[in-house]
């Protein structure tokens, strides 16, 4: 990102959300991922109260990630894994009850 910045200047605009940094950092592969990740999340179907409501947060911390760097700071970052393990739980658990 910094040796792009440097030949391109202006013209690159910043790295303003977790999703252009880590395209940046990791590459498109990373990016393509992170985009299936949480798009398995949008599209899965959230049966119980709690995974409505873990989609829901899960969904919005997304959504904010794209205009701001947020989930780069660590307490958010941990509080997404966290909210991520119990999406999957609840979503396995929600598996084998049917």
């Amino acid at each position: 990102y910094q040796r792009m910045q440097s030949e391109y200047g202006a013209r690159l605009p910043g790295a303003h959300s977790d999703w252009l940094s880590l395209v940046f950092h990791l590459g498109w592969p990373a990016g393509i991922a992170m985009i299936w990740a949480w798009g398995s999340v949008a599209l899965a179907q959230a049966n119980t109260r709690w995974a409505r409501a873990l989609q829901s947060s899960l969904l919005g911390i997304g959504a904010l990630s794209v205009v701001h760097p947020i989930v780069s700071h660590a307490r958010l970052y941990g509080t997404v894994l966290l909210l991520l393990a119990w999406w999957w739980a609840e979503h396995d658990a929600e598996k084998e009850s049917v």
